[in-house]
């Protein structure tokens, strides 16, 4: 909004909340796996969840809820109304992907001083010999390290996506209605 009507220090206050609330959802994602690793969970991460956030089709399914989370936002504080549903959109796409780049970066790292579970972490790991049926594994390839550090790496991007996004779109928004 402060590009928008050209409020340089709104934008400047703005970027500040985004990045220090992106990095309290990394340390939260960091506690939890902090806390959660030494149970024995850690042993069974990458979850369904963790991976879904970290594929690139996901990435690519979210952009679109990150786009009409903005024109949500944008319409919510042009009418004047506030929206709940505004907000759980807007914490749909932004906050599971950044929480668990932290996960997966704190994961790597016990995993790699060999704090927690046994995985082969050397950089290049043997071959996995699957079963298959049809051509189609029963059994997914354990992760390496280098998985937790790409998979990090993915759901940071893909936070980061939905941000732009959120922004290009509640940008777009005010244009039109402005007109």
């Amino acid at each position: 909004y402060g590009a928008t009507i050209r409020d340089w220090d709104l934008c400047k206050d703005a970027f500040k909340t985004e990045i220090i609330s992106l990095l309290f959802c990394i340390g939260a994602g960091a506690l939890v796996a902090s806390c959660s690793a030494w149970t024995g969970l850690g042993d069974e991460w990458p979850n369904s969840e963790m991976s879904s956030r970290a594929s690139l089709s996901n990435f690519l399914v979210a952009l679109p809820v990150a786009f009409f989370s903005g024109l949500g936002v944008a319409v919510g504080l042009l009418d004047d109304q506030t929206s709940s549903l505004v907000g759980v959109a807007i914490s749909a796409s932004l906050l599971p992907p950044a929480v668990n780049a932290g996960i997966m970066w704190t994961t790597y790292g016990y995993y790699a001083r060999g704090w927690i579970g046994e995985i082969d972490v050397s950089p290049f790991p043997e071959p996995f010999e699957t079963e298959t049926i049809g051509g189609q594994p029963l059994h997914e390839e354990p992760p390496n390290r280098t998985d937790f550090r790409r998979y990090g790496i993915i759901s940071l991007s893909l936070t980061l996506a939905n941000i732009l996004l959120i922004i290009v779109s509640s940008m777009m928004m005010f244009r039109l209605k402005e007109r």
